[in-house]
């Protein structure tokens, strides 16, 4: 379990009985605590794919060109029926 330190007087950590989450100090791991946490932050961070980051950005601008398009069509066709030209 996650303990929480403090610097003692005499540059020794000491362990007091703070919760984790309101520790002013150090929080000591255990050897399983570290593992899981070293497991859980290399998992996190996968390489970045250029692939999938491509056809996101290719959907984004075909959705951004196709809503100007459509909104150059429907004003196109209210100027014609205002008889605007």
């Amino acid at each position: 379990m996650a303990s929480c330190t403090k610097n003692a007087d005499d540059n020794f950590l000491q362990l007091t009985s703070a919760a984790p989450e309101s520790c002013n100090g150090y929080i000591v791991l255990s050897q399983s605590e570290y593992q899981q946490f070293t497991q859980m932050l290399v998992s996190s961070t996968a390489p970045f794919d250029y692939a999938t980051a491509g056809a996101l950005w290719s959907l984004a601008f075909t959705f951004v060109l196709g809503l100007y398009l459509l909104a150059r069509s429907a004003g196109t066709v209210l100027n014609v029926i205002r008889g605007r030209t």
